[in-house]
């Protein structure tokens, strides 16, 4: 994307951090945007509008540093209690939150709960399209801006004007919040937008840059201008209104009465301010939901928490670590001749054993199954056989299983993730055949459903079951040559993000283009007629890496 220095996403960039600057009680921003000389500008110019230093941290962040504590190290070394100031300690802390995407919940709620008693945050999210933000910050950021795709010389060269922030303060003291609450509360619900913090930010935002423009009063302009800051990205409608011949004149008179011109005003504001990513983002959200709606031993974790004990290790005791008593005296024991005697073991801070723990997370296994007509009603039947004994195996290990069925020119989630066997074969028997084979489909249902999995903690696998021969490709468009290469770039994806693949062969001969595939996903290839379905259960827990 080209940009230049009158680009509408710069200039929404520096508005943003503009009005920011003016009243932090706007709460902050929520910034798409992976490293890159214009991201570090852009925090450049966030740190020249505020007369404070700004906090890195992320998610590893442990409550010591957060929010300060006793320091049991140190306490032990002086002999006395010594306590430590966390990064939330100081009064309306300014912070910037890195990789912001990957913040558990408590942490979540640790950081939210600052933003309430009147912390400063910029959260900086490096996800793609399908991660984001946790609702709870999204919620108490005022802006939201995404520049991707942003030249470097599209913002400012300078910084903001402390003296020009500094008068707009001054003059924001004075500035009341008006009295247009009821037409932005029927604008954002008009938008799909039903945080009630959305409205205040909203009016919060009109506020400011009222008080920016050196105004007495807020204008709608200054709610135009709040408005598509404020509710524009947060639309989640898939069109914003548009006036209907069906509209009475007794209704438009009534609706202009009690709103007059504004929200006509507001709402082409946000049309001309909605960022084209979050459209694209949109549209994405949509095509993928089409696809996939109908028209366990996993990998060992280390924790400090739960699971099977493991040997500990040296650490400190922060970010929820616990205290291996007997393992820290063995290893202070050997060190007290050379420590003061006092009558007790000498322990310090070098000293500490872990606690640590080893478990598995739950399993899921995706099957993603062909039922064109390629396939044909006997051979359908035995890939339908073949996935019920698999679908045993995994019940008996108590995984998570999902069925996924691809015909004609698109995906079928029959399943989502579940332990049900009964409900599980009941919808494999109802699976219908015929059409095409749109195998790309196919692979992409079951890659959401993976990624989705294992953002809950679960390991994912793939098992395919279909003869080859894709013909219909990602945008529903017959031929097999763009087929094959849609199917083998999803494939890609798969081995990209490391998710084990077993590949099923279901065709009377084995097929190229299917082992070809199944190469691309770093997986294994299982030709049917090779083996029974008895050996079939051995294949996949050999291919998942089960013992």
């Amino acid at each position: 994307m080209s940009s230049t220095p009158e680009d509408p996403i710069a200039t929404r960039a520096i508005l943003a951090i503009t009005l920011w600057a003016v009243d932090p009680a706007l709460g902050g921003i929520w910034l798409r945007a992976k490293p890159s000389p214009v991201r570090s500008h852009f925090l450049r110019l966030v740190r020249s509008g505020f007369d404070a230093r700004f906090a890195k941290l992320n998610h590893t962040v442990s409550d010591e540093a957060l929010f300060g504590g006793l320091d049991v190290g140190a306490t032990l070394t002086a002999g006395k209690p010594i306590f430590t100031s966390g990064l939330l300690s100081a009064p309306n802390p300014h912070l910037f939150l890195t990789q912001a995407e990957t913040c558990t919940s408590a942490f979540t709620a640790r950081i939210a709960t600052a933003c309430d008693r009147g912390a400063v945050l910029l959260a900086i999210d490096e996800g793609g399209a399908d991660d984001g933000l946790a609702p709870a910050l999204q919620d108490r950021l005022a802006f939201h801006v995404d520049i991707e795709g942003l030249r470097y010389n599209a913002l400012s060269a300078s910084g903001l004007d402390q003296e020009t922030i500094a008068r707009a303060q001054a003059r924001l003291k004075n500035l009341s919040m008006g009295s247009d609450i009821e037409p932005v509360t029927e604008l954002a619900q008009t938008l799909g937008v039903t945080s009630v913090r959305a409205v205040h930010l909203t009016l919060r935002a009109a506020r400011a840059h009222a008080a920016f423009c050196d105004r007495g009063t807020i204008t709608q302009e200054d709610i135009s201008v709040g408005a598509g800051l404020v509710l524009g990205p947060r639309t989640n409608v898939a069109y914003l209104p548009e006036e209907t011949e069906e509209q009475t004149s007794e209704e438009e008179t009534n609706r202009h009465t009690r709103q007059g011109q504004l929200e006509d005003q507001v709402l082409e504001s946000i049309r001309t301010n909605l960022p084209s990513a979050m459209m694209m983002a949109f549209l994405q959200n949509q095509r993928s939901a089409r696809q996939l709606s109908g028209a366990g031993a996993g990998m060992k974790q280390k924790g400090n928490r739960r699971g099977r004990p493991i040997a500990p290790r040296p650490g400190n005791l922060s970010g929820g670590n616990r205290l291996d008593v007997l393992s820290t005296i063995r290893r202070a024991i050997p060190w007290q001749p050379l420590r003061p005697k006092s009558g007790v073991i000498a322990v310090r801070k070098e000293d500490f054993a872990i606690k640590r723990f080893e478990e598995k997370s739950d399993r899921l296994i995706v099957f993603s199954v062909d039922a064109s007509g390629s396939s044909a009603a006997k051979r359908l039947g035995e890939a339908k056989g073949a996935v019920e004994t698999l679908l045993g195996e995994a019940y008996s290990r108590r995984d998570h299983v999902a069925v996924i069925a691809f015909r004609k020119d698109g995906a079928e989630v029959l399943l989502p993730p579940t332990r049900s066997l009964v409900q599980a074969k009941r919808r494999l028997g109802a699976l219908p055949g015929g059409g095409g084979t749109p195998l790309a489909s196919g692979l992409h249902a079951g890659f959401l459903i993976a990624l989705a999995a294992r953002k809950k903690g679960m390991s994912p696998s793939l098992v395919l079951l279909s003869d080859g021969g894709a013909n219909v490709a990602m945008d529903g468009q017959p031929g097999r040559p763009q087929a094959q290469a849609d199917a083998e770039d999803i494939a890609r994806h798969f081995a990209a993000q490391r998710i084990p693949c077993l590949t099923i062969d279901t065709g009377r001969r084995p097929d190229p283009t299917l082992q070809r595939v199944s190469e691309t996903l770093g997986g294994t290839y299982f030709p049917l007629p090779h083996g029974q379905d008895g050996s079939l259960s051995d294949t996949l827990m050999n291919a998942m890496g089960a013992a």
